[in-house]
């Protein structure tokens, strides 16, 4: 009836959230009396196209991940395709290495695509190191202070040093010491600190009070000495004698202590050396002799600074004129220093025997007296005795008969021997007669 009925639709949908699936489509032809008739299209909305990825390009960083970029996505259904990423990272222990980040692009009707960027993490750039300034020290190590590092990567790099040592047998020069600070990566780097070790102190010295011997040199001590630096420093001395010829005097003792590194220090001891005790004498005992002096003995003298003191004697001699008396012998003994000692000794010279006088022969005589001769004497004292006589005559008035003639000698010292003689005077001859 109607050549042109109207024709119209009505969708049913049954789509996804992605806009995928069927719609029914109901067509429906109208005519002008409103008849109608009906009839379904299916339309099936469908996606097998993935989305097309775009990913950044492969990056570097030096020490951590930077901003590698993103990823981009389009696709032909999904206006906005899902882009995601999944990190597989190949790295050490210092966080370097490589990340393969798997790029994801998934639309929504879950149909998806893949693809990697590399990302590398490096570190080329050693660290800085800074170390300790210079420093001295008095005879030991001290606190030379510890160096300083930073680094791009690592945040505690590692410090380490090693001390290559310019001392002498004192411990004392210089000692280098290279610090090196190296980061996770191996990367090192170095700084050189000069560290001195010195000594400008010398030693402290202490020697024993100044001394006074007798005689010699006795224990005099021992100087110690103190040294900052060298536990034992060398004590020794020289000593300079001003002494005379017997070794009395002073003498300079001049104590040096000297540590390892030659510094001194030098203190003088003086000491005295005296002699104030005399000599002791041994003198004989006092002694007797006949006529004259014999062998008295000797002195003796010990002395305790002198070997050999020298004995000497003096006599004063009490004798009369024939040597008979006494001699005081005054012994002295001096010391080299010229100290004295003296004894006396009583030397007495005797004479306790008379001489012996030996007279003439009797002698006889006509008429008158003629040679009777001299009597002789000796004497263990006196060599010449004198000899003197005295005459007892006993004669007649004819002066015959006979004189007895007593002959004495007397020593010097006054003793005397005496002896007679016979002296006869006769006469046998008569008269001549004329």
């Amino acid at each position: 009836c109607d050549p042109y009925p109207y024709v119209s639709y009505i969708d049913t949908p049954n789509l996804d959230e992605c806009g995928l699936g069927t719609i029914t489509r109901t067509w429906i032809a109208t005519d002008c009396s409103g008849l109608y008739s009906t009839a379904d299209q299916i339309i099936t909305i469908y996606d097998t196209t993935p989305p097309m990825l775009y990913v950044p390009a492969d990056v570097s960083y030096e020490c951590g991940i930077g901003d590698p970029g993103m990823a981009t996505a389009t696709d032909n259904c999904d206006p906005n395709p899902m882009v995601t990423y999944i990190d597989s990272p190949s790295l050490d222990l210092c966080g370097l290495g490589s990340i393969i980040r798997t790029w994801t692009a998934t639309d929504c009707a879950g149909m998806s695509v893949s693809a990697d960027q590399l990302i590398t993490i490096y570190d080329n750039t050693p660290p800085v190191i800074t170390a300790p300034a210079d420093m001295s020290f008095e005879c030991i190590l001290g606190d030379p202070g510890y160096a300083l590092a930073s680094d791009n990567c690592d945040m505690y790099p590692a410090i380490t040093y090693s001390d290559v040592s310019d001392l002498d047998l004192c411990g004392l020069g210089t000692i280098t010491r290279t610090w090196t600070a190296t980061d996770c990566a191996g990367l090192s780097s170095s700084d050189v600190q000069v560290i001195t070790i010195y000594d400008m102190t010398p030693p402290m010295l202490y020697v024993p009070a100044d001394m006074t011997f007798e005689c010699m040199l006795g224990e005099c001590g021992i100087a110690t000495a103190y040294d900052n630096c060298d536990p034992n420093p060398y004590v020794s001395y020289i000593d300079y004698p001003n002494l005379d010829a017997c070794g009395l005097g002073t003498i300079t003792r001049t104590w040096t202590a000297t540590d390892c590194a030659g510094l001194s220090t030098s203190k003088d001891q003086i000491f005295t050396i005296l002699d104030n005790t005399p000599p002791m004498i041994s003198i004989p005992d006092d002694m007797s002799f006949e006529c004259m002096m014999g062998d008295p003995g000797i002195a003796t003298a010990s002395d305790n600074c002198d070997p050999n003191p020298i004995v000497t004697y003096m006599d004063y001699p009490n004798l009369d004129p024939c040597g008979l008396g006494s001699i005081v012998r005054v012994w002295t003994a001096t010391d080299c220093s010229g100290l004295m000692s003296s004894a006396d000794q009583i030397i007495t010279i005797y004479d306790n025997k008379p001489p012996t006088i030996l007279a003439p022969a009797d002698a006889s005589f006509e008429c008158v007296m003629g040679d009777v001769g001299m009597a002789t004497a000796t004497d263990n004292c006196d060599l010449d005795p004198m000899i003197t006589y005295t005459d007892y005559p006993y004669l007649d008035q004819c002066g015959l008969g006979y004189i007895i003639r007593t002959w004495k000698a007397t020593d010097c010292a006054g003793l005397y021997s005496t002896a007679d003689q016979m002296i006869t005077i006769y006469d046998t001859t008569p008269p001549m007669l004329y």
